[in-house]
């Protein structure tokens, strides 16, 4: 099965256990939205959900995973890769990631034609106290659009 994998890094089976007290790396879910089952156990229930992890094929690669953006569920790589979600704590205040297309699918193989500068949005987040977060996406904006919260942030819980 080794043989198949296309993940070279270790663990060769791959993380999904990122969660850190007071970093922003991890799983976050929207407050009311009834955690990692969603409310009444819908079919959708990924809606609420909101990661900052690291990509399952090259964990080098930052990754920011998105139940609802721009109205649809949508993962993305970091444009520059930095910063390192599991270093940003409360103390740093608003953070922007500007969000890219992954350069590579399930097998490892490169996309042709992805361009990974070319940004679909940004997600502006803020860590607080208590194990929460704020968070807004702001689809087809760069970083330099994008100076702070509107009425349309939201608030994310561990």
């Amino acid at each position: 099965m080794l043989k198949l994998n296309p993940r070279t890094a270790e663990p060769r089976g791959g993380k999904i256990d990122y969660d850190l007290d007071g970093r922003l790396v991890g799983n976050w879910y929207e407050v009311g939205s009834g955690g990692y089952a969603g409310r009444n156990r819908r079919l959708d229930y990924w809606i609420g959900h909101l990661t900052f992890a690291y990509h399952h094929i090259d964990p080098t690669r930052i990754v920011v995973s998105l139940g609802s953006f721009d109205g649809r569920p949508r993962q993305f790589w970091v444009k520059g890769n930095v910063p390192d979600p599991a270093k940003i704590s409360e103390s740093d205040g608003l953070v922007k990631y500007e969000l890219v297309y992954s350069a590579i699918d399930n097998s490892g193989k490169r996309y042709d034609g992805i361009d990974t500068n070319r940004v679909h949005g940004v997600v502006l987040t803020q860590v607080l106290p208590n194990r929460q977060l704020r968070v807004e996406a702001f689809p087809g904006k760069t970083a330099a659009n994008v100076s702070g919260f509107t009425t349309g942030a939201k608030s994310y819980e561990r």
